[in-house]
């Protein structure tokens, strides 16, 4: 069995260019919720901070707010890592979503909250959360 293990970091920032759920011109993306959990046509063309736009549909289908900025990807004793910032909220939904799609993967999703330099781990896989620490 092979895991990806998310580190994500809070930053409560959005993204600095203005197509929230496309790659910024000139720069690569390493990972996109919108490529995993796509955001609907609909919903594109809504202003995001609408009732009903993009940030509402994100926080239902991610779990967060603004999808991966500054991200990073490595290899770590077999394991894929990515390593990204984020809204202020772990993209936990995002997960569980895509995990459907990939259901031989274990998703493990790791995050520091600032206030209290608190290690949180969730591990999700074939839809379903499997556990969480707080």
């Amino acid at each position: 069995m092979y895991r990806l293990t998310f580190q994500w970091w809070a930053t409560g920032y959005p993204p600095p260019y203005p197509d929230r759920w496309r790659t910024a011109p000139g720069r690569p993306q390493v990972l996109c919720f919108h490529a995993l959990v796509p955001v609907p046509d609909a919903i594109v063309a809504r202003p995001y901070r609408s009732p009903g736009g993009g940030g509402e549909w994100e926080l239902e289908h991610w779990g967060c707010v603004s999808g991966a900025r500054r991200g990073s990807v490595g290899d770590i004793c077999g394991n894929l890592i990515y390593n990204f910032y984020g809204g202020p909220e772990p993209p936990i939904e995002m997960l569980v979503h895509a995990s459907r799609f990939f259901p031989d993967l274990s998703f493990r999703l790791s995050w520091w909250e600032d206030d209290t330099r608190d290690n949180n781990t969730v591990l999700v896989q074939d839809g379903s959360i499997i556990s969480i620490v707080w």
